[in-house]
């Protein structure tokens, strides 16, 4: 009896698996055989969403962050330098075997070496890239001269000759426009500095925290004159002798108020005057030298705009004036 009910159990379910199939238009074979593919599906999106939670946890995590970041800038540090410093650094190395050439004296090198300092060149190979330059320049231009004389059918000596004579003057040009318009910029920054120093001095600090405080605040208004204090502020703190760092300041820069200052400020370690009183003499001092030149170049003023005008205004006056009394004349 067991087994008869067992099997008509199973053959009921088989009729009914078989009536379902029926129904749904699918055998039941194909239904056996594509039963386990929403399983696999479910089973790849779970562990999709696993995997995924879990990356992104790791990616959140500041433990896990950390060595990643090393990692980058261990790689950033190790990446080739840009195209910029690397050309730098092979124009320092030129510039260095040119200095070794003998070619000038040690006095002559040791005042161009002064001359590209004061221009803001100050490198390691400034003064074998200077005369590598003017060796080189006056050749490059004479071939271009040559070159430009061949493409237009001119005669090549004068061409190259006079572009191979203005090689030759420029980089001397150069440096010394270049100093000029520095030394004029801590010109007009200097009053203001001495009035800042002034300042940092009567409130208590020493010459040496008032120098570097002045030069952080000059960086912006009087970026060259600040970069100058800044230099003499570092070799205060690490020179032996502090007269060095104020005679190398007084040789970076090269004008009257900072050689002034100099002066003044070996008089008050020397004699033990007030710098405080000493320096407000010597801002008073120096803006009344500034008053001076401003009037002394407005008091020349005519007699510089006497020959522009001669040339440039009075002709045109007279072509207005006497022009229409000569037309009518030679009209009649």
């Amino acid at each position: 009896m067991t087994g008869v009910a067992a099997g008509m159990g199973a053959g009921a379910a088989a009729g009914a698996a078989g009536a379902g199939a029926a129904l749904a238009g699918v055998p039941p074979a194909d239904l056996v055989a594509a039963s386990p593919a929403p399983t696999l599906a479910a089973l790849a999106v779970g562990a999709t969403v696993f995997l995924g939670t879990l990356a992104l946890g790791r990616a959140l995590d500041p433990a896990a962050a950390l060595p990643r970041r090393a990692r980058a800038l261990a790689r950033t540090g190790a990446a080739r330098p840009p195209a910029r410093a690397r050309l730098l650094a092979l124009a320092e190395r030129a510039g260095a075997a040119a200095a070794r050439l003998p070619l000038q004296g040690a006095a002559e090198r040791r005042a161009l070496a002064q001359a590209l300092g004061r221009a803001g060149f100050r490198s390691r190979g400034a003064v074998g890239l200077y005369l590598l330059a003017r060796l080189l320049l006056p050749a490059l231009l004479a071939g271009l001269g040559l070159a430009l004389a061949a493409l237009a059918g001119l005669e090549p000596a004068p061409l190259a000759l006079a572009l191979g004579a203005l090689g030759v003057a420029l980089p001397p040009l150069a440096v010394s426009s270049l100093g000029a318009r520095r030394r004029r910029a801590m010109e007009r920054g200097f009053p203001d500095a001495l009035d800042l120093l002034v300042i940092c001095v009567e409130s208590g600090l020493s010459i040496d925290a008032a120098i570097a405080r002045v030069a952080g605040e000059l960086g912006r208004a009087h970026a060259v004159l600040g970069e100058e204090l800044r230099h003499a502020a570092v070799e205060l703190r690490f020179l032996p002798d502090r007269a060095d760092a104020f005679a190398n300041l007084e040789a970076r820069t090269g004008i009257d108020g900072v050689r002034a200052l100099v002066a003044l400020l070996h008089q008050t370690e020397r004699f033990g005057t007030p710098l405080a009183d000493a320096l407000r003499t010597l801002a008073a001092e120096l803006r009344t030298a500034a008053f001076l030149r401003v009037e002394e170049r407005a008091a020349r003023l005519p007699a510089v705009l006497t020959v522009p005008m001669i040339l440039f205004i009075l002709p045109p006056l007279f072509i207005v004036l006497i022009g229409p009394v000569i037309a009518q004349l030679l009209a009649r």
